[in-house]
């Protein structure tokens, strides 16, 4: 689970942890794909994660928490 605290956002941080994690995932992971859940009632991060070039792939809801979220998923081309 990540999270920034409200000061701290808007300076770049969260685009440069998915650049790394996207190079990793290329290099050394060799993964087809990054995938994510978010709650769908985060607006935010949801706009966020698809200016990052995640898409949504399916909701999952979660009763025991009562919330609901969204899958998202980026490929990865080597």
């Amino acid at each position: 689970m990540g999270y920034t605290v409200p000061a701290e956002r808007g300076q770049g941080l969260a685009a440069e942890l998915c650049a790394e994690a996207y190079k990793w995932a290329a290099a050394e992971a060799r993964v087809n794909w990054l995938g994510l859940d978010v709650r769908d009632s985060n607006a935010r991060a949801i706009r966020f994660y698809r200016r990052e070039g995640f898409e949504v792939a399916a909701r999952r809801d979660h009763p025991e928490l009562g919330v609901t979220s969204l899958v998202m998923v980026q490929p990865v081309t080597i």
